[in-house]
């Protein structure tokens, strides 16, 4: 980050994204295709509130802390900005992404074994997300260095452009749904999968998130 203008601007204001200083409203009538606009439809759409991620521990060094807080607050609009659902496969695919682009122990650990936990469950389209986020952390600008907070009303489309990120495969379900209608069949069919994956779970606050997906894609489009 201290090799980045960006990264070095990102650790002196040290922006948070959270209730206090992200205006969720004003994001909301921004364009659906800008990466405002995207990331507010795609948190609306999965029923989630901005600054929910668990605060950092254990690290003394308030920079470290801040470094690791960030990655934790832009895992969110990192969905957004590559497409990935939240499904296991979306997810797995994403902590890909997050291990080749950091090195983190934790984001190795979370990549080998929900592959592995993921597989036994056969996730749809996983090896085609994990192939896609591998390749696309290392074409794409580090994300640590992404100043987000500045690029709301950039259209995602050029926004992706900007920081190299390559197309993800038009096959592929993509968050780009929530913008984009002919998108919508192909998410829809990924979370119902991922949902009658989980019927054989006796645990329905697993379950539970999908059926809310599901319900929120259907009024958005209906």
């Amino acid at each position: 980050m201290l090799r980045s203008d960006d990264g070095k601007r990102i650790l002196r204001d040290k922006p948070k994204l959270d209730v206090t200083t992200l205006n969720m409203e004003y994001l909301s009538r921004l364009p659906s295709n800008s990466l405002g606009g995207a990331f507010a439809s795609y948190m609306n759409m999965h029923g989630f509130v901005i600054g929910s991620r668990t605060k950092v521990k254990y690290i003394d060094d308030p920079e470290l802390a801040y470094v690791m807080q960030r990655y934790r607050e832009t895992h969110d609009i990192l969905h957004t900005v590559c497409g990935i659902p939240v499904s296991v496969a979306g997810e797995v695919g994403l902590k890909w992404f997050e291990m080749v682009q950091t090195g983190l122990p934790m984001t190795t650990l979370a990549a080998l074994f929900g592959t592995f936990k993921a597989e036994n469950n056969k996730s749809s389209h996983l090896l085609e997300y994990i192939s896609y986020c591998a390749a696309a952390a290392r074409t794409c600008d580090p994300f640590f260095n992404i100043y987000f907070e500045k690029c709301w009303e950039e259209d995602i489309g050029e926004f992706r452009k900007r920081i190299r990120l390559p197309e993800l495969p038009r096959h592929l379900p993509s968050l780009d749904a929530s913008w984009d209608s002919s998108k919508v069949p192909a998410l829809v069919a990924h979370y119902q999968l991922a949902l009658e994956t989980l019927q054989r779970d006796s645990d329905q606050a697993r379950k539970e998130p999908f059926i809310v997906y599901l319900k929120n894609l259907e009024d958005l489009y209906r």
